[in-house]
């Protein structure tokens, strides 16, 4: 699941849910390397709903909400 969330130096980022716990979920930032995932709380509000805080491409060739940087492969 796409989402947006705050990193540990308050920029907003394009991130993915990788897993889920009763009351965290593992965050995965777009673009960065795994060492910087994280459990975040599930109420936290450094966790918002996609393009919220982040912004698509323009030159985007769909409307719909897709990444700025291509997922990692993993």
């Amino acid at each position: 699941m796409w989402l947006d969330a705050k990193d540990t130096i308050d920029q907003w980022l394009e991130a993915q849910i990788t897993d889920i716990r009763e009351n965290q979920v593992f965050v995965h930032y777009n673009g960065w390397g795994v060492r910087w995932d994280e459990w975040v709380d599930k109420d936290s509000p450094r966790l918002a709903v996609f393009r919220s805080y982040t912004v698509q491409n323009p030159k985007a060739n769909y409307l719909s909400p897709i990444p700025n940087i291509m997922p990692d492969p993993n």
